[in-house]
């Protein structure tokens, strides 16, 4: 099994989480379901906290979750990273989405391991406008449960590592696990 290490290099400036709820500890709030998926805050499997994301899909392609919506500037990188548990072998697809639902910039393929990956996926904007970020079965097979957790939206072009209020050195900047961080 590969162990879930990691190197942190500190960034030089402020970096923001748009995902206002990153981890999941309360609800799902600001995600919804893609397709004939189902979605709802788990305890079952978890990356950050105590809950993720678990994300039912049917064998159809398409069946996912998403967040809506992240305001974005034209011009400017965003990385959009998460924890992703998929089921073993099926093939996932992480996206930046407007609001038509078609994918924007180049999405990163992620095949389920059945373990925790961190995945990432960058886009420069193309518009001043509301995106979306997506996890979405990428095939039409692998029925059952995957689960996200530790979502988050920078603008840069990289990602920073996990973002949320609830860790050293981080804060709410609103209400807990219902504003930026």
């Amino acid at each position: 099994m590969t162990g879930l290490w990691s190197v942190v290099i500190p960034d030089s400036t402020e970096i923001t989480n748009l995902i206002t709820n990153p981890s999941l500890e309360t609800a799902e709030t600001g995600y919804a379901l893609v397709a004939t998926a189902t979605i709802a805050a788990s305890t079952t499997k978890s990356r950050r906290g105590y809950k993720s994301l678990a994300v039912t899909c049917t064998t159809a392609s398409g069946d996912g979750a998403m967040y809506d919506a992240v305001a974005l500037t034209s011009g400017t990188t965003y990385t959009f990273a998460l924890d992703v548990w998929g089921l073993d072998g099926v093939v996932y697809a992480a996206y930046f989405s407007d609001t038509s639902a078609a994918s924007v910039g180049t999405p990163t393929a992620i095949t389920g391991s059945a373990q925790w990956t961190r995945e990432v996926v960058t886009y420069a904007a193309t518009a001043t406008a509301n995106f979306r970020v997506v996890f979405a079965k990428n095939q039409a097979e692998g029925s059952g449960v995957a689960y996200i957790d530790g979502v988050g939206v920078y603008a840069a072009d990289h990602d920073p590592g996990h973002i949320d209020g609830e860790q050293k050195d981080c804060w709410w900047n609103g209400t807990p696990h219902a504003s930026t961080s």
